[in-house]
């Protein structure tokens, strides 16, 4: 039984490499056949702006999700309170859900009500909805690796204060942030 499902596994992970090998040969080629217009469309100041915009807004999301997200994951995973899987249910499953193209029609309708249509605060607003159930997802499970480790009631046991042992996970999500940020460059 065993190999019959490690053989449909990998039957499964063979075809989805063909495909993604499939596609980005083609995307190449595609595009290789059009260079001129490729190299045109790099030198126009429109995308110059464009490309600006996306890595910018990105970085300085990525920034506000790391910030916000770490003390909600905190709560998520050492305060017990009622309907903490509601809440849960809300700020990391719902949003992720939701297709991009609805979001970004509500966000459309919501922000043309307050006049930040086609601003940059409308770009990170929305940008930071789609990232943050992400970050608070991830920053959760490793509270929760954390806690069920019990590495912070062994460090509660020897007299470390909660701010002592927040201080120890923000190095610790330094260390993780060095690493995004050599994966980035």
């Amino acid at each position: 039984m065993g190999d019959k499902f490690e053989f449909a596994i990998s039957l499964m992970a063979f075809a989805v490499i063909i495909y993604m090998f499939i596609s980005i040969f083609y995307l190449y080629v595609a595009v290789g056949e059009h260079w001129n217009l490729v190299l045109s469309a790099l030198l126009d100041s429109r995308v110059h702006g464009a490309i600006l915009i996306s890595v910018s807004s990105a970085l300085l999301v990525g920034f506000l999700a790391m910030i916000t997200s770490f003390p909600v994951a905190y709560l998520l995973t050492y305060i017990e309170i009622r309907g903490k899987e509601i809440l849960e249910t809300f700020l990391i499953d719902l949003p992720q859900t939701f297709p991009p193209v609805t979001e970004g029609l509500v966000y459309l309708l919501m922000f043309e009500r307050f006049g930040l249509a086609y601003t940059y605060a409308a770009v990170i607003i929305a940008k930071f909805y789609v990232s943050a159930p992400f970050t608070i997802s991830f920053a959760s499970r490793r509270f929760r690796e954390i806690r069920e480790s019990g590495m912070d009631i062994i460090a509660r046991s020897l007299g470390a204060k909660t701010s002592h042992i927040l201080e120890l996970i923000s190095k610790l999500f330094k260390l993780f942030l060095r690493m995004v940020l050599y994966g980035v460059s």
